[in-house]
């Protein structure tokens, strides 16, 4: 059971830090670039507005 990819081998990696791993894991990238996410979220809210109406 060391080398063996499953569920809570990927749990522990997403667990430690982007530091330990050196890898961009799910976990870090949320951490590291939270503005990517962010600035994602205004225009699919302004094209959900637009249809409420147009609709």
């Amino acid at each position: 059971m060391h080398r063996r990819p499953t569920s809570a081998d990927a749990l522990a990696f997403t667990r430690l830090p982007p530091t330990a791993t050196g890898v961009a894991t799910p976990g870090s990238a949320i951490d590291a670039p939270p503005r990517r996410p962010a600035t994602r979220i205004p225009p699919p809210r302004s094209t959900i507005a637009v249809r409420r109406p147009a609709t």
